[in-house]
């Protein structure tokens, strides 16, 4: 608006000069400033000179802090390794049924004669291994599922935020007596504690704090953060373990891996 005012002001003293004769000198010199300044303004447009004016630089959105407070949920269980109504144990069979078929990989277990390993892998990540039997019938040992329409444990399934993951599994309140045992990169969310020798080999040993199913953990490695949960399948404190595992990115989730050791 400005510089089209100064233009309108400039012109008009041109044709008031063609129109009334000589100007002074004094007019003269308004005259020209009056262009100079229209042209200034004009060459520090952006869109005039062909220099684009910079992009105002966002301010990103702080991603939302976990509330690691204290509940009183259930501890995870054998009975939380089911994803889509499957769970480890299930058939070949029943997981083709649920989730379709997909490309597979088939391998000898180099340990068991007659006993092969098999891996379905989607297009979306997921992963599906079985362990087949001499007579070929195959079980789920370990699933990594990405698809959000998979349901998991508890109703979570992939796209949901970290703190859903929080809320639906039991948290302890933090210890300060510097008993529970802490790594560097590593929350402990709930654990049995118990003394151990702090020489596997030697009994007589210093005996050191540990700690160990059922428990779980939450796990910072940059943007990538895990929570995983360890128990025991059976009653025996000797029995084997299950694992459930959420992975994120950027607090979102991304898979979940179901695993429990060979019975």
């Amino acid at each position: 608006m400005k510089r089209m005012l100064l233009c309108v002001l400039a012109v008009a003293l041109f044709v008031s000069a063609a129109c009334d004769g000589p100007r002074s000198s004094e007019q003269e010199v308004f005259a020209q400033d009056a262009v100079l300044s229209a042209k200034s303004d004009t060459a520090a447009t952006p869109t005039d000179s062909g220099v684009a004016s910079p992009s105002p630089i966002a301010t990103p959105t702080p991603r939302p802090q976990p509330d690691f407070s204290a509940n009183d949920k259930e501890a995870a269980t054998r009975e939380d390794l089911r994803f889509g109504g499957l769970t480890i144990g299930s058939s070949h069979w029943d997981a083709v049924e649920t989730l379709g078929e997909a490309p597979f990989q088939q391998t000898a277990d180099a340990e068991r004669p007659g006993w092969t390993h098999l891996t379905t892998t989607f297009s979306d990540g997921t992963t599906i291994e079985y362990i087949g039997d001499p007579d070929g019938y195959y079980t789920i040992i370990r699933a990594v599922i990405c698809n959000p329409a998979v349901e998991g444990p508890r109703g979570l399934h992939v796209g949901v935020d970290m703190q859903s993951i929080l809320s639906a599994f039991r948290i302890d309140p933090p210890q300060t007596d510097g008993s529970s045992v802490q790594r560097m990169n590593e929350r402990f969310l709930y654990g049995t504690e118990w003394l151990t020798p702090s020489d596997p080999e030697d009994p007589t040993s210093d005996p050191v704090v540990a700690i160990g199913p059922p428990m779980g953990t939450h796990t910072v490695q940059g943007s990538a953060d895990k929570i995983a949960y360890t128990f025991l399948l059976g009653e025996d404190d000797n029995s084997s373990e299950g694992r459930l595992v959420f992975s994120f990115e950027e607090g979102t989730l991304v898979s979940m891996t179901f695993e429990a050791d060979s019975t």
